[in-house]
């Protein structure tokens, strides 16, 4: 059985947008995607507040 990464965090808070639907944690797969992930990730965010 392969040793799951803990998740990345920012502070006390584990980053896994897909944990609330079930889905695997994407910014787990390795530190480089999941940093360009997530900052694709922040720009998304960024860009529906101002939409809203």
């Amino acid at each position: 059985m392969p040793v799951e990464a803990p998740p990345p965090t920012i502070g006390h808070r584990v980053i896994d947008p897909g944990a609330e639907y079930g889905l695997p944690n994407l910014l787990a797969v390795s530190p480089a995607n999941g940093e360009r992930l997530g900052q694709r990730l922040g720009k998304f965010v960024e860009l529906a507040h101002k939409l809203s």
